[in-house]
């Protein structure tokens, strides 16, 4: 498997090689911002609702990079080939900030402008990319590469958090003095793959393709997906910091438990590259996504020991990278569903995005009201939880528009 695998590895053109390398250091930074930035901001705060507006914050900051960057970019004719040294700058700039400032709110919520910009500054580039140098035949083993950059990086990512926690307690007595001194490079490391990503420059987008967008009927399967595909997010961010507070306690123990979980799941995704195929990704998305759905149910049992989120993190190891894989091939596909009357997806791809900080926002100020009301946090984050199975439940009913063979511009 291991020969057939590196086999098709080998066949992908340099292009998308450098799309996944590229990919590569995003997720490995990502992997360890993730293991301590939302504890980190919750602890600072103590705050559900302070949660609520970091995010809120961090994903409007997500869509102008995307969005209101990717409209000037097709405005001035600006190449794309260089947005990802664009991202990763902006994400410098933002560990540089919080290096020197992070003792009052405001300077975290300066951070996720920061943070927030250079994600959706990267997905532009990302997607664009992916769509230009990927058809949806050949997305199922594209994706499953992903899936193993993913978990490759969750190993990673985890172990170097975890190192550099126990190397800063012993000799500096804070946890995190030295992250966000190694983040910035670990961003630089984008850098050799930033040569072999192709040339493109966005064609310019009409208002014709806007009016269509927001009028044609026949889009409106393809925009209802995305809205609810982005209806758990921000949900989740809320509450997961004090979940996984109350289970794990420290940071060492959150890097530590993310490095085995990383482990469980590699294996899973090499397989599934295999196996997975475009006759059978709908079956495949809706058993996941039952198993999926049982891991949110378990989670709300929570409070009652600290072994059920660590049980159910190692039963979503098992789950969440088959599910996670089929998802991304259906996101590609739903983006190529946008593509205007001259079949450029790139309209589209900037105006999904706005659908999908619409659906962020709605889950932020949905879980976020909650907050704001109720001081009882358990009460929130089953609010949170219940909010995250209903999502999924709408998913598994509109994915019909995405997946129907016959749906038609």
């Amino acid at each position: 498997m291991i020969t057939s695998t590196l086999k098709k590895f080998s066949g992908l053109s340099k292009e998308v090689r450098s799309i996944l390398g590229a990919y590569s250091v995003y997720e490995l930074a990502e992997r360890i911002i993730t293991v301590f930035m939302g504890i980190f901001v919750y602890t600072a705060s103590d705050s559900l609702v302070f949660m609520a507006l970091y995010f809120l914050v961090y994903f409007s900051a997500c869509f102008l990079g995307f969005s209101g960057w990717g409209l000037l970019m097709s405005k001035w004719k600006i190449n794309m080939k260089w947005n990802h040294l664009r991202a990763f700058a902006t994400y410098i700039l933002g560990f540089i900030w919080f290096w020197f400032f992070r003792d009052e709110n405001w300077h975290y919520l300066v951070f996720a402008a920061f943070n927030g910009a250079g994600l959706g500054l990267f997905w532009l580039g990302h997607h664009s990319f992916e769509m230009l140098h990927t058809n949806d035949k050949d997305r199922d083993f594209y994706s499953a590469a992903l899936g193993v950059v993913d978990h490759v990086s969750g190993i990673l990512g985890p172990l170097i958090a975890t190192a550099s926690f126990l190397i800063s307690e012993k000799f500096f007595g804070d946890s995190l003095s030295i992250i966000f001194f190694i983040l910035p490079f670990v961003y630089l490391l984008v850098i050799p793959f930033l040569w072999n990503l192709p040339d493109f420059t966005p064609e310019e987008i009409e208002s014709v393709d806007w009016n269509r967008l927001r009028k044609s009927k026949k889009l409106w399967p393809a925009k209802r997906f995305a809205f609810v595909e982005s209806l758990g997010w921000g949900a989740w961010e809320i509450f997961a910091p004090l979940i996984i507070i109350a289970a794990l306690g420290t940071y060492v123990n959150v890097g530590f438990f993310d490095t085995i979980l990383g482990l469980v799941s590699i294996l899973i995704v090499l397989i599934q590259g295999h196996w997975m195929h475009n006759g059978n990704r709908k079956k495949i998305f809706h058993w996941s996504l039952a198993l999926v759905l049982l891991y949110f149910v378990g989670l709300l049992f929570w409070p009652f020991s600290p072994w059920v989120f660590i049980l159910l993190g190692f039963y979503w190891e098992l789950v969440y990278p088959v599910y996670g894989t089929v998802f991304h091939v259906i996101s590609l596909k739903n983006i190529d569903q946008l593509r205007c009357h001259r079949g450029h997806f790139y309209a589209g791809l900037l105006y999904r995005e706005w659908i999908i900080y619409l659906g962020r926002l709605t889950s932020l100020i949905g879980v976020g009201t909650v907050a704001y009301f109720s001081s009882n946090n358990y009460l929130v984050t089953a609010v949170g939880i219940t909010w995250i199975i209903l999502q999924y439940l709408f998913l598994a009913y509109f994915v019909e528009g995405v997946l129907e063979d016959e749906f038609q511009q």
